[in-house]
């Protein structure tokens, strides 16, 4: 179809069991994340940018 637009960015959120094992692991492997934050819905979460200018974000509910 040429008017798909096929440069439109996605957003993947994704759930792992451990965001902050997983974070630590991205930033090992030299990747450069947001920061580690919990937001006002709860969530502890960062996101990074992909090679193809998708979000990744991952998040797990921030226990009180």
């Amino acid at each position: 179809d040429p008017h798909v637009d096929t440069d439109w960015p996605a957003i993947f959120y994704f759930y792992p069991d451990d965001v902050v094992a997983l974070y630590s692991h991205v930033i090992a492997q030299g990747y450069e994340p947001t920061p580690l934050e919990v937001t006002t819905y709860r969530m502890r979460e960062f996101s990074l940018i992909d090679p193809d200018g998708h979000v990744l974000s991952c998040g797990q509910y921030a226990e009180q």
